[in-house]
C-alpha cells in the first residue's frame, strides 16, 4: 500500500466507501467560483447600473438579457452564477451517490444558498428592486 492509498485509508472507516475524488475537485472548484462570483458581484454593484431593457423582462427574460446585453462585468456574474448553480447540483448528486448523509446535507443547503442567490438575481435584474439584492448577498 503506498502513501498515498494509507492517507485515504486513515480518512475512511473500515465499512464506508472512499469519497469519489470527483467530489472534491466539484466541492473546491465551486468554492473558488463562489469567491470569485462574491468579487463580480461587488464589482456590478459599485460601477455598474442595470440597462433599462432588463427591468420588466420577466423571470427567465432578464437573466437572458443580462447575460446577452451586458453591460461585461454583469453579463460575467450572471453566466458565473448559472455555472455555480450547476456546480451545486452536480455536488449534491455526487454526495448522494457517495451516501454519506453528512456530506448532502451540507451540499444540499449550499445548493439552496446557491438557488436562492440565483433567482434573487434574476428578481433584481427584472424588478431593480433591492430586497432582491440583499437576498443574494445574504445567500
Amino acid at each position: 500500500m503506498n502513501t498515498a492509498t494509507a492517507q485515504i485509508a486513515e480518512v475512511t472507516a473500515p465499512n464506508q466507501r472512499p469519497l469519489p475524488k470527483g467530489l472534491y475537485i466539484n466541492a473546491f472548484a465551486a468554492g473558488v467560483m463562489l469567491l470569485v462570483q462574491y468579487a463580480l458581484g461587488i464589482w456590478v454593484t459599485l460601477v455598474t447600473a442595470l440597462p433599462n431593457g432588463d427591468v420588466g423582462a420577466g423571470f427567465w427574460g432578464a437573466s437572458f438579457r443580462a447575460i446577452t446585453h451586458g453591460p461585461l462585468n454583469l453579463s460575467l456574474h450572471a453566466i458565473l452564477g448559472t455555472l455555480l448553480l450547476i456546480s451545486a447540483v452536480t455536488l449534491v448528486v455526487r454526495a448522494v451517490l457517495a451516501r454519506r448523509t453528512s456530506i448532502i446535507i451540507v451540499a444540499a443547503a449550499g445548493l439552496l444558498s446557491v438557488l436562492l442567490a440565483w433567482l434573487g438575481g434574476d428578481r433584481f435584474v427584472d424588478t431593480g428592486a433591492t430586497t432582491p439584492s440583499l437576498l443574494m448577498g445574504w445567500s
